[in-house]
């Protein structure tokens, strides 16, 4: 029914980090209807980030005090999006309760919502078999032109990725993430 994204980057050409992030300017960019994202772990590394620094020491209040600026180069962009009419749609497994990361990711979801971002949380116990068969790594997909497909490492620090303006490729994508955010709610509704 839907094909693994481990199979989808088999025949793709890998790119290290850095040269991955590149890719990303141009589409960010030329995005002009929609960009699908989908995140699959219940955790990240984010080193380097401010709020996720003091999260990781615990301090749960310095890190909230910390989102706007951890944001802060995402504000033009998401105005930018707003302008252009452009939908931001990001949908996650979660596993209930959430744990301390998740519970700290939904308030960056809640900064993200404000600038217009649309967000849609599944119940892991309802999608499990998708994600450990189908849905094994994030991708974004820009306009149904592009996609990209992230790599990380067991722990959850970024690695790099793969690419593709492959039209049926982006359509196994599109057919994963439809039906994910199919079983999905709203974050808002989960979240408060």
């Amino acid at each position: 029914m839907f094909c693994s994204t481990r199979d989808i980057v088999r025949h793709l050409p890998y790119l290290k980090g850095d040269a991955f992030s590149a890719a990303f300017t141009s589409m960010w960019d030329s995005v002009s209807s929609q960009i699908l994202k989908l995140e699959t772990r219940q955790a990240y590394e984010e080193p380097g980030n401010p709020s996720f620094d003091a999260f990781k020491r615990g301090n749960w209040e310095e890190a909230l005090h910390l989102i706007p600026a951890s944001h802060a180069d995402d504000v033009e962009l998401y105005e930018s999006f707003r302008e252009r009419g452009i939908d931001f749609i990001r949908c996650r497994p979660v596993a209930f309760p959430p744990s301390d990361y998740i519970r700290w990711e939904f308030e960056h979801y809640k900064f993200n919502q404000r600038l217009g971002e649309r967000i849609f949380i599944a119940n892991l116990v309802a999608v499990d078999v998708l994600f450990r068969e189908n849905a094994q790594h994030d991708f974004m997909v820009f306009d149904a032109r592009l996609a990209v497909i992230y790599d990380h490492d067991p722990d959850g620090r970024f690695l790099g990725g793969w690419v593709t303006d492959d039209v049926p490729t982006i359509a196994e994508l599109q057919k994963l993430f439809i039906f994910i955010k199919a079983t999905s709610s709203a974050f808002g509704l989960v979240s408060s």
